[in-house]
C-alpha cells in the first residue's frame, strides 16, 4: 500500500506517444507505465479505451492523456467511473511533443497533491494549472 506521501504511479495513454514522456517522468523519478510497456507492440494500439482505463485505474495507476473526448463518451466515461479512475488531460490538441511534456512538467507537483483524491475525476491539464473537469 502506499502512503499518502508517496508519488502515485503514471500510466500514458497511447494519445501521448510512448517516450517523450514517459522518459521526462522517469527522469523525474516517478514510475511510469507506457501502453507499449503494459500491452506490448501492436496490441497498445488495439485495446480499447475502456479496457485499458478499467485495468489500469485497478492497480492505483494515475491516468495520463490528451484524449479530450473521454470525458463525453458515455462507454469510457462509465468506465471512468466504475474504475474510480483518476485521468490528467491536456487542453490542447496543438501542442508539439515538447510542450505536452513541459505543460505536465509544470503541474507535475499539483498533479501529484491531486491524485490522491479518490477518484472517479478528470482534470484538465494546462500550460501552467489543472483544474478539475468532472467528477461525481
Amino acid at each position: 500500500m502506499r502512503s499518502s506521501q508517496t508519488p502515485p504511479e503514471f500510466f500514458i495513454d497511447r494519445s501521448l506517444g510512448r517516450r517523450r514522456l514517459s522518459d521526462a517522468l522517469q527522469e523525474a523519478r516517478y514510475t511510469v507505465h507506457t501502453m507499449w510497456d503494459v500491452y506490448g507492440p501492436g496490441a497498445e494500439q488495439r485495446v480499447a479505451d475502456i479496457d485499458w482505463v478499467t485495468e489500469c485505474s485497478a492497480k492505483g495507476w494515475v491516468l495520463l492523456s490528451k484524449d479530450q473526448k473521454m470525458r463525453y463518451r458515455s462507454l469510457e466515461r462509465d468506465a471512468i467511473e466504475e474504475a474510480q479512475a483518476r485521468v490528467f488531460l491536456l487542453t490542447s490538441q496543438q501542442l508539439s511533443g515538447a510542450q505536452q511534456v513541459q505543460w505536465f512538467m509544470n503541474n507535475m507537483q499539483r498533479i501529484v497533491r491531486l491524485s490522491r483524491r479518490p477518484g472517479p475525476r478528470i482534470y484538465g491539464v494546462y500550460e501552467g494549472h489543472v483544474r478539475l473537469l468532472w467528477s461525481l
